[in-house]
């Protein structure tokens, strides 16, 4: 019986060496490409603005306070009716790519704000978005960012409702280190 199990063991111990390769975790990672054409404009008589800082994060008011994040955040203002994106993406990486999974996690935030408007509420519930450091070799307030984001939202209630974001745009920096 101990002949048997002898054959046997070295038949596992060579097959596990076998499929080795095949279960090793590839860890090249994709390099993030965004196109610099057809940025998202400004439309006439609003006013636009494309801001990022490091350690952020955002509350549920919408303020910014300190934070884990490399925070992007997008706001267009025509009279009193307010749009803005909020993306939560990691600090340590001179590119980024974020998916469904971390839209649903709540890294990207989507708000509507019309004080006299009836309108639906909305909340993020796919999409992409992929950013690229496009100055890497310059200190981090003087870095420029270029994002490209396309959120589908989605009504808060059972309607069948849905409307897509786009955003393509250069970010600069909200702050200054000493």
């Amino acid at each position: 019986m101990v002949m048997i199990k002898k054959p046997v063991y070295l038949l596992l111990l060579l097959a596990g060496i076998a499929l080795l390769p095949a279960c090793k975790k590839n860890d090249a990672k994709k390099e993030v490409q965004i196109d610099a054409t057809n940025l998202t404009a400004c439309r006439p008589g609003e006013t636009c603005t494309y801001t990022f800082t490091d350690h952020a994060d955002v509350d549920s008011t919408f303020a910014i306070r300190g934070g884990q994040y490399r925070l992007f955040w997008s706001r267009q203002q025509l009279s009193a009716n307010t749009t803005g994106l909020y993306v939560r993406a990691p600090l340590c990486n001179t590119s980024f790519e974020l998916g469904k999974a971390d839209i649903l996690a709540g890294k990207v935030t989507w708000v509507f704000s019309c004080p006299a408007c009836y309108s639906i509420p909305y909340v993020a519930v796919g999409g992409y978005v992929k950013g690229v450091n496009t100055t890497p070799n310059k200190p981090a307030d003087q870095s420029v960012w270029l994002l490209e984001a396309q959120i589908l939202l989605s009504t808060t209630t059972d309607s069948p409702i849905q409307d897509t974001i786009k955003v393509k745009q250069y970010f600069s920096p909200g702050f200054v280190l000493n």
